[in-house]
């Protein structure tokens, strides 16, 4: 698939398009000079054909447009089998049709003042329907010489970015220039179905961007662009975050994504059976309502922690405060306990959020975010069915508690279970792209 969708070659052939405009209507001067141009489409044509020609012979030694042309024929050929000559000549007639276009549209017109006086207004501006039309034009024109036809999905980072260029895996891969991940489909692939299949695959790589970098990151528009054998347009799919960040991205190694993606991929559908956990999770990066998040949190710690059990409070606070002491958090007991506490008296309406104040929830929900993404990182890891995982979460209470009374299987268990623990501790970045950024 050609690179001329790409925003830096489409930037550049914007500004190619721009100055050759600039310099043709430099050239054509007055419109008053240009009588018989008026309805006579023949006589038009002829006039802007000989401006171009002027232009082409007189400006186009300037150094900055000849650094752009000839960068972004470099960039084309670097995915043609087509020559840089060939490429050049396509180039030059896509903009020479831009500017005929561009003159055309309306051009030159009589008009008459209140006096009865006649003059002509000839308006030449830079037209987007057909600076979009020549680069798909031009594409198809050299679509027998680019060799990757398949189609490409563009997943905008939002709020976190890497230090270079890097594959995920084989079929999708992160470009550190536009900072968006790409995912590859065979050329053969149903159009219909790209989208669905897309999204199911980039959400998970969402949330464990979510987890890693905080709430406020993940993927935010997603697009899907066509090869030119098959229209060579580009479809806006999906927004899989709720909101785009505007700030400076903060720039994280892209180490621990790379190691946590396989049995994050593997394993989280296992993690979140309902899809709950996934939602809140989507919800936790775009509320405004402390005391929704508050809930929120409160739920994503009884998905993972609470299992099959009445004794839900006491069972999330004990097994999540010894997870976290071994993740290396400690001091969590009493956060969540009031948390808890807190969460419980907002839903019976017993207490509001001022009254509870306001400013001890905000801090408890920034330490229960960051807590859960741990949690969460490990739950997905570690795998299997949430059973499973409360079941070691209990051993690991019993060994702080009683570690003699655990047998030689138990203990086997745990070793196994701490192998986890310890590849999700080197894992997890901790801050979030946001605090990591305020400081």
């Amino acid at each position: 698939m050609s690179r001329l969708v790409t925003d830096e070659n489409l930037n550049d052939l914007r500004k190619l398009a721009d100055a050759l405009l600039n310099w043709v209507r430099k050239e054509i001067g007055d419109p008053n000079k240009h009588w018989v141009c008026v309805g006579n489409e023949d006589e038009l044509d002829r006039v802007i054909s000989e401006r171009i020609i002027y232009v082409r012979g007189s400006y186009l030694d300037d150094e900055a447009y000849d650094n752009i042309f000839t960068r972004l024929v470099q960039s084309l050929k670097s995915q043609s089998k087509l020559s840089e000559d060939k490429i050049a000549e396509e180039l030059d007639e896509s903009l020479n049709q831009f500017v005929k276009d561009c003159c055309k549209r309306p051009g030159p017109e009589r008009s008459v003042d209140s006096g009865g006086r006649s003059s002509i207004a000839w308006r030449i501006i830079f037209d987007e329907e057909s600076i979009m039309k020549q680069s798909l034009e031009l594409a198809k024109s050299l679509s027998i010489g680019f060799a990757d036809r398949s189609v490409k999905v563009r997943a905008n980072c939002s709020g976190f970015r890497f230090e270079g260029t890097f594959a995920v895996d084989e079929f999708i891969w992160y470009e550190a220039g536009p900072n968006k991940f790409i995912l590859k489909f065979d050329a053969k692939a149903v159009r219909s179905k790209i989208p669905s299949m897309a999204v199911q695959q980039l959400r998970p790589l969402s949330t464990l961007c979510k987890v890693l970098y905080g709430f406020d990151a993940g993927l935010g528009n997603v697009y899907v662009v066509y090869p030119y054998s098959r229209g060579g347009d580009v479809q806006k799919i999906s927004q899989m975050s709720a909101q785009e960040t505007g700030n400076d991205p903060h720039t994280f190694g892209p180490l621990p994504l790379r190691q946590a993606w396989k049995a994050w991929k593997e394993n989280i559908d296992k993690a979140d059976a309902s899809g709950t956990l996934l939602a809140k999770m989507e919800s936790l990066s775009n509320t405004r309502n402390i005391g929704e998040t508050l809930l929120d949190l409160i739920t994503c710690y009884e998905i993972l922690l609470a299992g099959k059990t009445t004794e839900i409070a006491h069972k999330l606070l004990i097994r999540g405060s010894v997870l976290l002491s071994s993740l290396g958090t400690g001091g969590t007991y009493s956060t969540i306990a009031k948390a808890y506490d807190d969460r419980s008296n907002i839903i019976h309406g017993s207490a509001l959020v001022e009254r509870l104040g306001r400013a001890r929830i905000e801090e408890a929900n920034k330490n229960l975010a960051r807590w859960l993404r741990q949690l969460i990182l490990l739950r997905v890891l570690v795998g299997g069915q949430t059973d499973d995982f409360t079941k070691q979460a209990d051993l690991l209470v019993r060994r702080q508690i009683d570690p003699s009374g655990l047998s030689g299987e138990e203990n086997t268990d745990l070793a196994e279970f701490d192998k986890y623990i310890k590849l999700a501790k080197s894992l997890f970045v901790g801050e979030s792209p946001q605090e990591a950024h305020r400081d």
